[in-house]
């Protein structure tokens, strides 16, 4: 999606559809910086809502200034359980970490589950939710992270 430090020509015409159809912008698996260079031009192309994937999962993880840079640009960050799970599981107090520098307002949480031999996903959600209160993230940031700003995202709220 991104040649060069820029978007591929091909993704003028996404960011179009996108903003004439008021659709969310995700990036996939886009690296941290290509991301960046993705949501400043669907910005610029007049798309308003904007998905940042996988920002902490380990092929797409963003530092913390490049989530800053990220929410700067009215990103929603999404966190995802399955991070934290498998043979080399991602702390979870990096993700609180990144709820309190960043702001809990700029996050969304899901668990990325359904792979055989993983939890189901209501299961997954109790266990995302209890590990993030463990690891400081208060109720109120909890109902941000998972009822409030996807709704927002979603056009819902």
């Amino acid at each position: 999606m991104v040649k060069d430090g820029k978007p591929v020509p091909a993704m003028a015409e996404i960011f179009q559809l996108v903003a004439a159809n008021d659709l969310i912008f995700a990036t996939g698996h886009s690296s941290p910086a290509e991301s960046l260079i993705l949501l400043d031009a669907a910005r610029k192309a007049g798309v308003k809502r904007l998905l940042v994937t996988h920002v902490l999962s380990a092929s797409t993880r963003a530092t913390l200034e490049q989530m800053k840079l990220m929410a700067g640009l009215g990103a929603t960050l999404e966190v995802v359980w399955l991070a934290h799970l498998g043979s080399k599981p991602l702390p979870v107090s990096a993700c609180a970490e990144a709820l309190q520098a960043v702001g809990a307002e700029h996050f969304s949480n899901v668990v990325g589950l359904g792979q055989p031999g993983n939890p189901v996903h209501t299961q997954g959600l109790r266990d995302f939710i209890t590990a993030l209160k463990t690891a400081g993230i208060s109720d109120r940031q909890i109902d941000l992270i998972t009822r409030k700003n996807p709704a927002r995202l979603l056009g819902l709220d």
